[in-house]
């Protein structure tokens, strides 16, 4: 099998990514390829250090998410390709084997894992990752099927990442990634659900991500996000009044976590009391306004 890790300019993570992707611990043998968008950083000095991953450049206009991906499947070696981006780092040395493990069930199409947020990350996106991670881990091991898809909307269980997962590549063959701008991921999720396959969360399968976004790009991160689930179909809600009670519900719950966090010391815990009302409102902002784009 294959990890596949698409890169651009991706130095500060990727030495630790692809070290932490070389300590796997697995029964079944496995390469790396990295397909890197001509980087101007030190990514190819450090690609240069691990002489066992495979290379593969392509132009930086040349790149689109899904696109790219499909070329990692045309690259890729075996049956399974699994995926992480590259700022993703395997958090143990059975993330791989427990990424894996369900595709012993032949009807298992995609598995994807846990996301856990950096101990520096901003909390609001921290709260973010750990709360919808943990409300994931209510379906482990419990596949969604065709009909769980097709009655959840918006619901969380239509989730997938490519953050941290892997797919048969013989299902990537016959239903490859969408091209589109934002969430191929959940576009091919889509897709193989829609075709009557599986997916599986292995909260286990766990990875070290986020993103430690400042005001501005979180809000622009949130509207692209909900105006490709508006384009999926799956369609936030977002009356006025559910908008507000979802902001003032968000900032309470935000600013108990930033007093319980001990990640934080007392100064940037009550700057971030001060700041969460901001963030929770540049989110629904974004969800009310991503009406526009799509």
């Amino acid at each position: 099998m294959t990890i596949a890790v698409p890169t651009f300019n991706g130095a500060e993570t990727l030495d630790e990514l692809l070290a932490a992707c070389e300590a796997q611990a697995t029964a079944f043998a496995f390469d790396l390829l990295v397909i890197d968008s001509t980087s101007a950083d030190r990514t190819p000095e450090i690609l240069s250090s691990h002489p066992k991953v495979r290379v593969h450049r392509i132009a930086q206009e040349d790149f689109g998410h899904g696109r790219t991906r499909n070329l990692a499947v045309e690259l890729a070696r075996g049956e399974i390709v699994a995926f992480l981006t590259q700022d993703a780092v395997p958090a143990t040395a059975t993330w791989l084997a427990e990424l894996v493990e369900p595709f012993r069930d032949a009807q298992v199409a995609c598995t994807y894992g846990r996301q856990i947020p950096r101990p520096s990350c901003q909390p609001v996106v921290k709260n973010d990752v750990t709360r919808w991670f943990d409300r994931l881990a209510t379906y482990e091991n419990q596949p969604n099927a065709r009909e769980d898809f097709e009655e959840s909307g918006p619901d969380f269980r239509a989730f997938f990442s490519n953050v941290n997962s892997a797919v048969r590549r013989s299902v990537l063959q016959g239903i490859p990634f969408r091209e589109v701008d934002f969430a191929e991921d959940r576009a091919l999720a889509a897709d193989i659900l829609a075709a009557g396959g599986t997916k599986v969360y292995v909260a286990s399968a766990a990875v070290w991500h986020s993103h430690d976004l400042a005001l501005l790009p979180y809000y622009r991160r949130m509207k692209e996000e909900a105006r490709a689930l508006r384009n999926l179909g799956q369609v936030p809600r977002d009356s006025t009044t559910s908008l507000i009670l979802a902001a003032l519900a968000g900032t309470a719950r935000d600013i108990l976590f930033v007093l319980r966090d001990p990640d934080y010391r007392a100064v940037p815990k009550l700057r971030w009391v001060l700041k969460v009302p901001a963030f929770n409102i540049a989110r629904r902002v974004a969800i009310r306004r991503s009406r526009r784009q799509v």
